[in-house]
Order: C-alpha cells, then structure tokens, then sequence
C-alpha cells in the first residue's frame, strides 16, 4: 500500500508485518474518535521520507516499537494523541508536536512498579499526560530539563525529576491525581493564565509576570512548598492569586520561605510558614 489514512470513529488495529513493514507512503491516523493500536510486532516504515501522522485521535504504541528513516517525520497534529507505555524505542528523523497535540505515557499495566524515562522522546512536548495503568504505579522520570507548553496531567503515577533534580517549564495548567516527586528542582510556572489543581508537594516553585497574570489554585487541593516559593508581578502589572472557588480558600503551605511580590489575593490561607506580599492588594 503506498499511503493510508485511517479515518474510523471505533478501534482500528496496525498489524505489521513479520518484517514490520505496513505501507510504503504516509502512514496517517486522523479518526475523529477511537484508537489505532500497534499490535503483534515493532513498526517499521523504511521508505526515505516517509511520515507517521496523527492529525486526531490516538495511536497506541502499545509497548512495541517505531522505526523510521533518517529523513522520515513522526507527527502529532493538534487534535492528536500519540500513547506509549514508555519503554518502546523510537527511531526517527524529526519530531513535530504540533500546539494542543498530547504525548501520553501509560507504562505496560502490569503488577510491578516500573520505571520510564520520559524526556527520551523529546525534551520539550505540548500536553503531557501521565496514566499508569497498572495495579502498582509506574514512575515517569525525567532525564533532562523538560519544557511543556500546555498542561501537564499527572492523572496516575509519579512523575519524579531524578536525583539530578531536573527543572519543569510549564506554560499551561498543573493537574495532579498521582504523585510527584521533587527532589529539589525548581517548578517554573512561565504562563499567563495558569491554574493548578490537585495536591502538590513542590520543592521550589517560581511564578514570575511582567504582564498582568493569573496563577489559580483549586480549593479542593493544598500546595506544600519545602523550598522557594516566588510569585510576582510588577508595577501595574500584578498577578492575581485565585482561589478557583470565590469564597473558599486554597491552602498553601511555604515550609521553605517565599518571595512574594506585586500581587492581588483573594481566598488564599497560609498554612505554614508567613509569607509577606509586598506592593499586594487583598481582593
């Protein structure tokens, strides 16, 4: 087959090959909903160029692996999800993530607590989900600084920075149901408008604006920083501390001290150690 697109909204399976190969053209999910699963054996698209799209929907690696050429493009479009346990190898030319495409990591559902390392893919992704689909929760470590530009979804698993304490560069929303584990790195919240939901234990977590911004807390959750926290704005540009419910409080926890200033609050309750918002306004 020279090119395929798979366009079905129910489960469609990729089964290659013995020899891994599939078709010889572009190889492209876009299914409105529903999954394609790689089934039965490594995939290998060997032909110089060619491209592995997912335009929408979710390719499922499913533990097996992917090999293209030197000159061959993995490519995840904005309404696409490309899922791998974490341990599959991946050969490729070039990566595109596209803006609002998800990389998600599932580790291999077994009854053991495994380990991924989750910046071999790429270093920098859009949204990164973590769901450890076991009985017994997979760790997804960093190997590096990781920069992700939408959310990051941690809905089960840990999600641990290493003993080398790698940094997180987060532009979008922090959503947290598993488990982080900081170490002592710095969780840099570079955003406008950004929202943290769960409870988090942070080492040092950084929220800087020189425009008018927004960090907003889930009042369902507590945040415990053992480091540095920093929140500020500046001059006429202040960042507001949101409760996501007005009227109830968010629980905030800086063991560590803090630097916080140009900021307006509103429904914040220090559990710890005092914080002092200097040029602040409560709203």
């Amino acid at each position: 087959t020279a090119s395929l697109t798979l366009t079905g909204t129910s489960a469609q399976p990729i089964t290659p090959s013995a020899a891994g190969t599939f078709c010889s053209g572009a190889l492209t999910i876009n299914k409105p909903s529903g999954t394609s699963t790689l089934a039965g054996a490594t995939l290998k698209l060997a032909t110089a160029g060619q491209r592995l799209t997912i335009t929408s929907g979710t390719f499922d690696l499913a533990g097996y692996s992917l090999s293209l050429t030197s000159s061959g493009t993995l490519s995840v479009g904005t309404s696409g999800t490309l899922r791998l346990q974490g341990g599959e190898t991946i050969n490729k030319g070039a990566l595109s993530l596209s803006s609002g495409s998800t990389v998600e990591y599932t580790g291999n559902g077994d009854a053991s607590s495994d380990t991924y390392t989750i910046t071999t893919l790429s270093g920098s992704y859009q949204n990164l989900t973590l769901t450890s689909t076991g009985t017994a929760d997979d760790t997804f470590q960093l190997g590096a600084a990781t920069d992700i530009n939408g959310n990051l979804i941690i809905n089960k698993g840990i999600l641990n920075t290493s003993g080398s304490n790698y940094a997180i560069y987060l532009n979008g929303n922090w959503s947290n149901s598993g488990t982080f584990t900081a170490n002592t790195s710095t969780v840099t919240l570079d955003g406008a408008n950004q929202s943290i939901l769960g409870s988090t234990t942070f080492s040092a977590l950084t929220k800087s604006v020189t425009s008018a911004g927004s960090l907003t807390i889930a009042a369902t959750g507590s945040q415990t920083i053992s480091g540095s926290l920093t929140l500020s704005g500046a001059s006429g540009q202040l960042l507001s501390v949101l409760s996501d419910t007005p009227g109830s409080y968010v629980y905030i926890n800086a063991a560590g001290g803090s630097s916080a200033n140009y900021l307006k609050i509103r429904d914040s309750y220090n559990a710890g150690t005092s914080i002092n918002a200097r040029n602040s306004t409560d709203l």
